[in-house]
């Protein structure tokens, strides 16, 4: 992940923090308003959870810090992760895609 893309989804889980607490203090009785909040904390926790995981594509190795070169000099992204395993396919390694479906389908 590049370190532009870190510092965009930073800025949003700090708005959608800013907004979950703004709507406890504007309707403070209100359940749906609670859960609306326990709900935008357990995304936000995940979120913070997936940005500091180090996943390693299954195919060649490369890392969420540490992306695989490309022509266009962007680096790979991921084409699917399992953040309890900490493992991926990137984009590179589209062909392995197929086996990690079959595999995690199980």
């Amino acid at each position: 992940m590049t370190h532009l893309t870190t510092q965009h989804i930073e800025q949003l889980i700090w708005h959608i923090n800013l907004l979950s607490r703004s709507l406890t203090v504007i309707q403070p009785n209100n359940e749906q308003a609670r859960t609306l909040v326990a709900g935008a904390e357990r995304n936000l926790i995940m979120v913070s959870e997936m940005l500091v995981a180090d996943i390693t594509c299954t195919g060649c190795g490369c890392t969420s810090h540490s992306q695989c070169a490309t022509k266009d000099g962007w680096g790979c992204y991921w084409l699917t992760v399992d953040y309890n395993k900490k493992q991926g396919v990137c984009s590179k390694c589209s062909q392995a895609l197929p086996t990690w479906l079959g595999n995690n389908d199980r």
